[in-house]
């Protein structure tokens, strides 16, 4: 399947990123180690992607090989993803999730019977608290004239573009990562946009953020006249036109927070919590 849903390509081009990174070749070999091993328990493409990027993080962060990680190194680790404002708390448990199911792997991976395997002493002291998004207090959550702060301090249309589609739609990064042009229909009233995510198709309408959108694609948009190309993508020398990617947009709002002085969480996850958030809001006052 095209765009973000071509796992496989993407699979493809994390491991290809992997074989390229500085890490430790032995680190390189267990990571690809793990995911041949996810992929004999019938674990999907998709989820084994989910493994390869942070495991490569979690090795720059950690400086030595794998095998040679003491307890104090995961706590470290564990403490510096926990306490990182720019993380969500799904992407804090999901970072746990992977050390603790990787090093399970890696400390028993010679033993055959799986019935066998124990939690390795370094990361038994890992829990994994699923996130309850009630959690979330009004305080942290994004409303207009957040975005309207964040938008001023943007230097590209793109970013704008795409900070404003976010808010208004409520869609999934995926389903808005990969939209191309064709899927955006602009009308007297703003525009439609297709999204594909995990229940199909469906349309969004567009009213605020549709001229911001519309500028971009038609005054910056390496690729405008292409409509299979996607909306939001890459415009560094090189790589004009091709997909945008979870890691640039993340590295996208990190430096925005920088250089804004925003003061609130911005990741994705928040972003569409603050979203649906903000149109109950409407909908109670209507």
């Amino acid at each position: 399947m095209k765009g973000i849903y071509n796992i496989n390509k993407k699979m493809e081009t994390a491991l290809r990123s992997l074989n390229n990174s500085d890490i430790p070749k032995k680190n390189k070999d267990n990571i690809k180690g793990f995911v041949n091993f996810l992929s004999s328990k019938g674990v999907t493409v998709g989820r084994q992607y989910k493994y390869v990027y942070p495991l490569k993080r979690i090795s720059k962060w950690l400086g030595k090989d794998f095998t040679k990680a003491t307890k104090q190194d995961i706590q470290r680790i564990c403490s510096n993803i926990n306490s990182n404002p720019e993380y969500s708390a799904w992407t804090k448990m999901d970072y746990m999730v992977v050390i603790k199911k990787f090093y399970r792997w890696l400390y028993n991976k010679d033993i055959e019977d799986e019935d066998e395997w124990t939690i390795p002493v370094l990361v038994k002291f890992i829990k994994i608290n699923k996130p309850k998004d009630a959690k979330k207090i009004p305080s942290d959550l994004l409303y207009a004239k957040d975005i309207k702060f964040l938008v001023d301090h943007c230097q590209r249309l793109r970013e704008k573009a795409i900070l404003m589609v976010l808010f208004e739609s409520g869609a999934r990064i995926g389903e808005i990562l990969s939209m191309c042009i064709k899927d955006v229909t602009f009308d007297d009233y703003g525009c439609q946009i297709n999204v594909n995510g995990k229940t199909g198709y469906r349309k969004v309408r567009l009213v605020g953020s549709s001229p911001m959108l519309s500028q971009w694609i038609n005054s910056e948009h390496p690729r405008k006249d292409d409509k299979e190309a996607f909306v939001f993508c890459n415009i560094q020398n090189g790589k004009e036109g091709t997909q945008m990617d979870y890691n640039t947009l993340r590295k996208i709002f990190v430096h925005l927070k920088k250089r804004s002085g925003f003061n609130k969480p911005l990741n994705f996850h928040h972003f569409r919590h603050s979203a649906a958030t903000h149109l109950a809001a409407h909908l109670t006052d209507a």
